[in-house]
């Protein structure tokens, strides 16, 4: 009997230290350890989330249904890229934001790097929140010669004052076309606009689109301050 007891307490600490080991390797997805984190979760499945499982894993994961715009969400400007031949994207601007709005957002781009006479273009996507006010914006800065392409984004809220608070940000990059690396980046999306742990107030649902790598990441704002309070979902390759 107590050799049994052996077998299987050797056994549970080994799935156990798995699991543990699984959750530090996967920093994107840490557990969920209490009852907010449960309804975050529980909301982007029911709302966000396509397919499930899907890809190679989590097991809990899911594939992550296209932009959508949410109830609680004004589309004030928006753009579309597609991937055309040798692989090059093309993107258009469909409306634009204000001009204020535009600044406030090529400021960023200069804070993360982005040269002064750079001749590449800008574009716009822009949330209001109808029931707070406050925008959530992204721009994103593309240019492609023959030799090289450069890119950054920046993903921030603009409060009602016009501050702003960046959520997610990738510095201004140069990657030469003639290397054989790719640019080590993962681009962000806005992906829905709601009160998702049911405390009243609207939060921001963002995905990511890293190489083999797609997750969903929830900010919130308490007390004036934008955080992480969700990173989890998705799947990967």
């Amino acid at each position: 009997m107590s050799v049994l007891l052996l077998l299987l307490s050797t056994v549970l600490l080994f799935v156990l230290g798995g699991a543990r080991a699984q959750d530090r390797s996967d920093p994107y997805r840490p557990p969920c350890q209490d009852a907010r984190c449960g309804k975050i979760k529980a909301f982007l499945k029911s709302n966000v989330c396509g397919r499930s499982p899907f890809g190679k894993g989590p097991e809990d994961g899911c594939d992550i249904q296209n932009l959508k715009h949410s109830n609680a969400a004004e589309v004030i400007a928006d753009y579309v890229c597609d991937w055309a031949a040798a692989g090059k994207r093309s993107c258009k601007q469909q409306t634009m934001p204000s001009l204020e709005v535009r600044k406030a957002l090529e400021r960023e781009l200069v804070r993360v790097g982005l040269p002064a006479d750079a001749a590449g273009s800008r574009y716009f996507r822009v949330w209001r929140a109808k029931t707070a006010g406050w925008l959530l914006a992204e721009v994103y800065y593309f240019h492609r010669t023959s030799e090289h392409e450069d890119l950054c984004q920046v993903i921030a809220v603009i409060g009602q004052a016009s501050e702003v608070s960046v959520l997610r940000e990738h510095g201004w990059t140069r990657t030469l076309l003639r290397s054989e690396g790719l640019v080590d980046w993962t681009p962000w999306t806005p992906a829905e606009l709601a009160d998702v742990d049911g405390d009243g107030q609207i939060d921001v649902v963002i995905k990511a689109d890293a190489d083999e790598n797609h997750w969903l990441e929830v900010f919130s704002r308490k007390k004036g301050v934008w955080a992480t309070v969700f990173s989890g979902l998705g799947y990967f390759l």
